[in-house]
């Protein structure tokens, strides 16, 4: 599938440590070794702490997630590294991670930095006035074309410079 993918054109490939518990990840890095496209490709990954948000040991649980990632994928970096299922504005402040996403870009083990939501309306305004992340992906498809308060959160996002990538579309 992921041969098929980029033989037709499809150069973003996400996953998640959380997805298939890590097999994914192992999956998509072994085929993009395989394939040697590694430099034609935007690779995301994401990590999810479940409960350890606020965690006094949360930025060191998040960096030991993410280099168990870069393992799986077989890769020294990631295009875009996702702060996964940040839906309360709390998770959006906690520390730890952002504390992590901060030094990783820094050290260039991810180029971009972003969070994964399904409650956009609420997290984005925030995300895009802070200016932190590079990225959001958000869950958007037609059954929310007039869900005006996420719209409304989309633009102002996108035009305070926060990349809006789209899921379960």
């Amino acid at each position: 599938l992921i041969r098929r993918a980029y033989e037709v054109g499809v150069r973003h490939f996400d996953t998640a440590a959380a997805y298939q518990r890590g097999r994914n990840e192992e999956m998509v890095g072994s085929m993009i070794q395989e394939m040697g496209v590694r430099n034609s490709v935007i690779v995301s990954t994401k990590v999810w702490l479940r409960d350890q948000v606020r965690d006094p040991k949360a930025r060191d649980l998040f960096r030991q997630s993410f280099e168990s990632s870069l393992k799986r994928l077989r890769m020294d970096h990631v295009d875009i590294l996702y702060y996964h299922l940040v839906d309360t504005l709390e998770d959006l402040r906690a520390e730890g991670p952002l504390q992590a996403l901060a030094e990783l870009k820094k050290e260039g083990q991810a180029r971009s930095i972003g969070f994964s939501t399904h409650r956009a309306s609420l997290v984005l305004p925030e995300a895009a006035k802070a200016g932190f992340f590079d990225v959001a992906l958000v869950a958007f498809n037609y059954t929310m074309a007039s869900d005006q308060m996420l719209l409304e959160a989309l633009d102002n996002a996108a035009r305070a410079g926060l990349g809006i990538v789209a899921m379960k579309t």
